[in-house]
């Protein structure tokens, strides 16, 4: 199992490096205590 999740997460991260772009916005404001919440903006409906 672990082989083949190993190869799935590297051919994934790989095709998503190359077809997608993403974009960190304020990191510098990020809590590192407590809760949060994570939304992201979908630009496309095929997001």
């Amino acid at each position: 199992m672990k082989t083949t999740y190993w190869f799935g997460h590297t051919i994934f991260r790989a095709a998503a490096k190359a077809f997608f772009r993403y974009q960190v916005v304020g990191r510098d404001k990020l809590i590192t205590e407590g809760s949060v919440l994570i939304a992201s903006n979908h630009e496309s409906f095929l997001d």
